[in-house]
């Protein structure tokens, strides 16, 4: 009986880990969905809760991935006027920058 048992924690534990590492896959979210997010939350401050833009500050989520990146890119070689843009690309890698468009031209939400 008490072999019984255990296997059945056994067939327990293993299904609760099985079920941990899907999780993700089942949620429709990936780490580099998340690592965008996280990165991209950043921009809610100044262009809006949904990043929908506010006043002067451009949307970004209407912008399609191509676009992003060279706006973003021309901050970051300081090309395109801007008070703080110049300071902030400066803290992103291509890498990031890529990640970041990628998940505003889906039209993610925060």
């Amino acid at each position: 009986m008490q072999d019984k048992i255990a296997r059945m924690e056994k067939k327990g534990l293993l299904a609760v880990a099985l079920i941990t590492l899907c999780l993700p896959a089942l949620a429709g979210t990936s780490p580099d969905l998340e690592k965008a997010r996280a990165l991209s939350v950043g921009c809610l401050g100044c262009h809006g809760e949904r990043y929908e833009g506010q006043g002067s500050l451009p949307p970004l989520r209407t912008l399609d991935r191509p676009t992003f990146i060279l706006r973003f890119e021309a901050y970051l070689r300081e090309e395109q006027s801007a008070s703080v843009m110049h300071r902030i690309a400066r803290g992103y890698s291509p890498e990031e920058i890529r990640l970041m468009a990628d998940f505003l031209a889906k039209g993610s939400r925060p």
